[in-house]
């Protein structure tokens, strides 16, 4: 006991432990236990009324004034929506004010304004609330007497007026892709130069295209007939070109005839997949086919020489297998009946089961060129 005594002694000696603050070994055992779940955060009261978080905006005018205005009802009259902002600060309101605008391309005229009430917190809001007046207006009665009367795209010519622009009318044909077709099956690409006006005068521009293939000594379109924009300079271009083409039917260039793409443009421009155009070579006649040609290839330069269209193929796959297929092929001629082969079932691969009903048709034209007196033969 005297021991203990001289511990707790010594313990206040050196480590200023306050003895009196002790409790006795009864005392500690009467106090609450510690639990060990203690939890830092402290639970929210359970109330009636949800606490919010955040809000978001949800609606979608402005996607749905886009696709209106672009749906088939209103296309023609080629309206589009302009979205302009404005950030306002007063003592009161701290916000954006949007306003929309509804222009007609076709006269460049100003349809209809509309602009929100009061402020909103984001652009992304007040947009939304000038696009849901501009949506709801288009499917008001007014809106729709507005717009009927305006000049549509199909009927109209667009008249920039004071520009000094060339009048603009609905051009219905694709005259740039065409004639971006017509050079890519002759293995190039035909290149577009455009010019602007003086910085003194009013803004437009204007095309011309050179290096077409087989027209490589032509110009086309004109450098002093200005356009709005390139866009509609490079189509009146190309529109100039692809008349000249239609009318002249150039040949195709002997560089072109070495490649793939080019012998099968050859083969089609002479029959295509039209027995009126295949022009039944005369008794005599000779057939060079490309030593490097496969039997697809070789098919499709046969087939208008002797006064046939395109073969058309019919390839199907097994349901039961997958990568089996069948195949048929038929081929219309100026005289007679269709030809029909096949079918070729159980065939491994889309491309193989082309390829060996190409063979079969092979045989069937070399037949029938020798009853029409024609050599067909391979040449390097």
């Amino acid at each position: 006991m005297s021991s203990a005594t001289d511990l707790f002694a010594s313990l206040d000696l050196d480590s200023g432990l306050d003895l009196n603050a002790l409790c006795s070994i009864n005392e500690f055992r009467k106090q609450e236990p510690i639990s060990n779940d203690i939890d830092p955060v402290p639970h929210p009261v359970v109330s009636g009324e949800p606490i919010p978080v955040s809000a978001s905006i949800t609606t979608t005018y402005v996607k749905d004034l886009h696709e209106l205005l672009q749906s088939s009802e209103y296309w023609n009259y080629n309206i589009t929506p302009v979205f302009d902002y404005e950030l306002v600060t007063t003592e009161k309101i701290h916000g954006y004010q949007s306003v929309l605008k509804l222009e007609c391309k076709n006269t460049n005229t100003l349809v209809r304004e509309f602009r929100n009430e009061g402020s909103a917190p984001s652009k992304k809001r007040a947009k939304e609330e000038v696009a849901s007046m501009g949506y709801n207006w288009v499917f008001s009665k007014e809106g729709k007497e507005v717009i009927g009367n305006l000049p549509t795209r199909s009927t109209d010519a667009i008249a920039l007026n004071g520009k000094g622009h060339q009048q603009e009318t609905l051009e219905t044909e694709n005259w740039v892709g065409m004639l971006q077709d017509f050079c890519q099956q002759r293995c190039a690409l035909p290149k577009y130069t455009f010019y602007a006006r003086a910085m003194d005068q009013p803004q437009g521009f204007s095309c011309d295209i050179t290096q077409i293939p087989g027209l490589e000594e032509q110009v086309f379109g004109n450098k002093t007939l200005f356009y709005r924009n390139k866009k509609l300079a490079k189509v009146q271009a190309a529109k100039h070109a692809m008349q000249f083409i239609n009318a002249t039917n150039p040949p195709l260039p002997e560089s072109a005839l070495k490649t793939k793409l080019g012998r099968r443009t050859a083969a089609a421009s002479a029959g295509g997949n039209f027995v009126g155009g295949a022009q039944l070579l005369p008794s005599g006649s000779i057939i060079n086919i490309p030593f490097r040609a496969g039997p697809v290839e070789s098919v499709t330069i046969i087939c208008p020489k002797l006064g046939m269209a395109l073969p058309e193929y019919d390839i199907t796959q097994d349901p039961t297998a997958p990568a089996i297929y069948d195949v048929t092929a038929s081929i219309r001629r100026q005289q007679g009946k269709t030809l029909r082969i096949g079918p070729m079932k159980g065939i491994y691969g889309r491309r193989n089961a082309k390829e060996r009903m190409a063979e079969s048709l092979m045989i069937l034209l070399k037949n029938q060129a020798e009853q029409l007196g024609i050599t067909i033969r391979r040449v390097d």
